[in-house]
């Protein structure tokens, strides 16, 4: 997903790698690379609003993906 986009689901990398990149003006740069069990997408689901960063796919990945209407029951 790309910084600023509707965020209402967490994320959970099951396999592979992806990367983190926020903008900086009109520069982006990586604050950060996953790999496998961790969580990404969470800060838009639990305050609401927008993504605060883009995340891409580096190495073939296989996600897990909570919505919040499942993560708040």
């Amino acid at each position: 997903f790309e910084e600023e986009d509707e965020g209402s689901s967490l994320f959970v990398l099951l396999s592979g790698r992806v990367r983190v990149e926020k903008g900086f003006g009109e520069e982006m740069r990586i604050v950060a690379e996953l790999g496998a069990g961790e969580i990404f997408g969470e800060i838009a689901l639990l305050e609401g609003g927008a993504r605060s960063a883009t995340v891409r796919v580096t190495d073939d990945a296989r996600l897990l993906e909570l919505p919040r209407d499942s993560f708040v029951r």
